[in-house]
Formats: structure tokens, C-alpha cells, sequence
């Protein structure tokens, strides 16, 4: 009997919350908000209007946050990709999003592993903060 090999999600979650938080920290300029609070507000629009809500919040403000989760999305999990970008390169384009949304397990999954990465980024942008001000 062979033991089956199973993805851990949550350090997938944690790779990229680290990802974006190191991406805010280098983009951010001295007006905006802190690098914590930056994913405070996408996680509210997640958490309340959900994935697709979440990526048109993001494109004017964050174009390399949409990139970091829609490339997290299309290799997540490893063996079934929840994202497919074939029609046009991104998850706005509404029939690479009507892929996801017609899966009800696929978009909750999605829904949950970006608000865990979101969290993750969060946590990770307070320790660097954290570090900046040694």
C-alpha cells in the first residue's frame, strides 16, 4: 500500500503572501498607507463580494498583486489548477472567470486559499515593517 502524496495548501498560501508583501514593500511610496494595510481592504472585498470583486479592486491599484494570485490560482493545487487563462490571459476576462464560477468547490476553494494568502501577506508585511524600524 502506497501512501498518496498530498500538496500543502497552506505553505503554498504562505509562499505567496510573502510575495506580495515583499512586492508592496518595494512599490510603496511614502503617501500611501502602510504595507500591512494595503491588503486590508482587498481582504474586506473578498471576504464580502468575493473573488471577482477582489481582481477589480485590485487592477488600478495593484496590477502585481493581480499577476502574483492569478499565477497562484492557475498552479494551485498542482495537479487540478483552479484558474484557467486560456481566453485572454486574465480572470476579468469573464469567460476565463465563468470556468471558475461554474464549479461551486472550485471558486469556495479559491475564495478560501486567496483570503489565507492575503492574510499571510499581511502578517508577513507587519514583520517587515517590523524589521524597518530597527
Amino acid at each position: 500500500m502506497s501512501a498518496q502524496n498530498f500538496e500543502n495548501l497552506d505553505l503554498a498560501c504562505a509562499k505567496v503572501g510573502k510575495q506580495l508583501a515583499d512586492q508592496a514593500s518595494k512599490t510603496q511610496d511614502q503617501e500611501t498607507d502602510s504595507t500591512k494595510d494595503q491588503f486590508s481592504a482587498p481582504l474586506a472585498v473578498l471576504e464580502e463580494q468575493g473573488v471577482y470583486a477582489l481582481f477589480l479592486y485590485l487592477k488600478p491599484k495593484q496590477r502585481d498583486s493581480i499577476s502574483i494570485l492569478q499565477e497562484f490560482l492557475t498552479t494551485t493545487p498542482q495537479k487540478i489548477p483552479l484558474l484557467d487563462l486560456n481566453e485572454g490571459g486574465n480572470i476579468l476576462n469573464p469567460k476565463n472567470y465563468e470556468k471558475l464560477a461554474n464549479n461551486l468547490d472550485n471558486l469556495l476553494l479559491a475564495q478560501n486559499l486567496l483570503r489565507r494568502a492575503l492574510t499571510y501577506a499581511r502578517y508577513h508585511a507587519k514583520t517587515l515593517k517590523g524589521k524597518a524600524e530597527k
